[in-house]
């Protein structure tokens, strides 16, 4: 929460106004498998990305309507909660990171206090689960081709859920009381095809944890965790995608007349990350570009902080002699913190 605000007071520091700003509040967790059983502590290490949901079938990105179900069966599943965040534990190693429906209250109400202009939520759609994907399905939201050559569907609900057969139909047509919002299914290709993707440079973010002491004006000592964190500039390689179908981002109706493109949304495959940090030794760095960051500050409360500007040195080889190993670190890369997929009910099936 202290990061979340401190980001927020670099925005509205930079002149926007906190009205015209939406709040993000999630509605799905991060999750990684941690080194120690029952491990669930800032300083506990892990070793890969969670273990998928069955419905996300996402490593390491689990929604909160299978979070929910996890507890029916593992007994060994424990929550442990603040007003700022939640966090499950569950099969002893599987550690989720999220915010249940008391948390996001708590958030919202605190956000209010600062006059935010609102909240953006991600995602509905990962609130409740749907289901299994079957015949009941495809056949309450579509015709059957077999019996009709045009696809209707009238709700009054503010979801529809389009099915497959849309992308075959000749005329295809969808109706709905808008606002309401199109869950559209993946666009066909006629031929599997391989989608390859540029070089990406980026930051992988590294925490560790010490154990420091400092003196008081009455002379006692106290003990207690310090927290550094660095970001290590690298290049990364996403794996070409083969496939024969395309993700399409959902419709947002709107009353009124608009024209609705379809956007494609294709996923990479998740990057595994290996970082090993080395302490003293001789650094040399060879193919790389060299890069400025300029320096930033921002003010929260009583606190400023400012930071110096940063060099570093993107892609290359990077070759550390005579350093000591200190820390390794995996870590299933998804580009930022938010989702790459598009979330969609029910799970993607071409």
């Amino acid at each position: 929460m202290t990061e979340t605000m401190w980001a927020l007071s670099m925005i509205t520091k930079a002149g926007v106004a906190t009205k015209d700003i939406r709040v993000g509040v999630a509605s799905y967790g991060r999750s990684v498998e941690m080194s120690t059983e029952g491990c669930y502590e800032s300083w506990c290490t892990w070793d890969a990305a969670g273990a998928a949901g069955s419905c996300t079938n996402t490593a390491g990105y689990i929604s909160n309507a299978e979070l929910d179900v996890i507890p029916d069966s593992d007994s060994t599943a424990t929550p442990y909660s603040t007003d700022d965040t939640d966090i499950l534990v569950y099969n002893e190693t599987q550690w989720v990171g999220y915010m249940n429906a008391t948390t996001r209250a708590n958030r919202t109400n605190y956000y209010k206090t600062y006059n935010f202009g609102g909240l953006s939520e991600w995602a509905i759609d990962l609130e409740t689960n749907p289901g299994s994907l079957d015949d009941s399905w495809e056949t309450s939201i579509t015709a059957s081709p077999s019996t009709s050559t045009q696809s209707t569907t009238t709700t009054t609900t503010t979801t529809v859920t389009i099915g497959p057969t849309v992308w075959a139909e000749s005329s295809p047509v969808v109706t709905c009381s808008p606002p309401c919002l199109m869950i559209m299914p993946p666009k066909p290709l006629t031929t599997t095809t391989t989608i390859t993707f540029t070089e990406w440079d980026t930051n992988i973010t590294w925490s560790s944890t010490a154990t420091k002491t400092t003196t008081l004006n009455d002379g006692s000592v106290v003990t207690y965790k310090s927290m550094h964190t660095s970001a290590i500039p690298t290049r990364l390689y996403p794996s070409p995608v083969t496939t024969d179908c395309i993700d399409v981002w959902n419709q947002a109706i709107t009353p009124g007349p608009s024209v609705v493109h379809q956007t494609s949304s294709v996923r990479p495959t998740p990057l595994t990350v290996t970082y090993t940090q080395t302490v003293g030794g001789s650094t040399t760095v060879s193919g790389g570009t060299t890069s400025t960051i300029a320096g930033v500050s921002y003010s929260f409360g009583n606190f400023t902080y400012a930071s110096p500007p940063w060099t570093g040195v993107f892609g290359g080889t990077t070759i550390v002699a005579n350093g000591t190993w200190n820390h390794s670190l995996s870590h299933h890369d998804h580009r930022d913190r938010t989702p790459i997929r598009r979330t969609r009910v029910p799970p993607t099936q071409c």
